[in-house]
């Protein structure tokens, strides 16, 4: 997934509500369990039974919370690919949950990466694609994002 046009578009609106970097960890961890809930995984429900504009807007949420709990460090990843790994819905949400504690213990590049590749591959899992993704990106303000 190219992540150049999104990131410009962040970086040039970076003035974002959410202050503080526990603060952005908090709400992307809420907005993945928003998403989390929606797709009814839990339930061993196929996401198919979900209101995809839904889920998509909620995964872009989870996208642009993602990028900002990166931008304090000023890491930028342009491009990623989504992980190959068969796990089921519900294990790719704990997976990003482990992630974001990575993250949490030791910001590094790479495991800001890891988190952004997994989270590519719940898109993939969703069946979004990159075009898909990128649209309902394009249709907010970021300015007005009020998560």
């Amino acid at each position: 997934m190219n992540l150049s046009e999104p990131y410009e578009t962040q970086f040039a609106n970076s003035d974002y509500y959410i202050q503080g970097k526990t603060e952005k960890i908090l709400a992307l961890q809420v907005r993945i369990a928003e998403l989390a809930k929606a797709t009814n995984c839990f339930k061993n429900c196929p996401p198919d039974n979900c209101d995809r504009n839904s889920l998509l807007s909620l995964y872009r949420d989870c996208l642009i919370l993602a990028f900002y709990t990166g931008f304090d460090y000023k890491y930028r990843i342009d491009e990623i690919k989504a992980s190959s790994a068969a796990l089921s819905l519900s294990s790719q949400f704990e997976t990003l949950y482990v992630d974001i504690n990575d993250f949490v213990v030791c910001s590094s590049l790479d495991n800001y990466t890891t988190l952004l590749e997994d989270f590519a591959a719940l898109g993939t899992a969703l069946e979004f694609t990159e075009m898909e993704i990128r649209d309902a990106y394009n249709q907010i303000n970021i300015n007005k994002l009020y998560i």
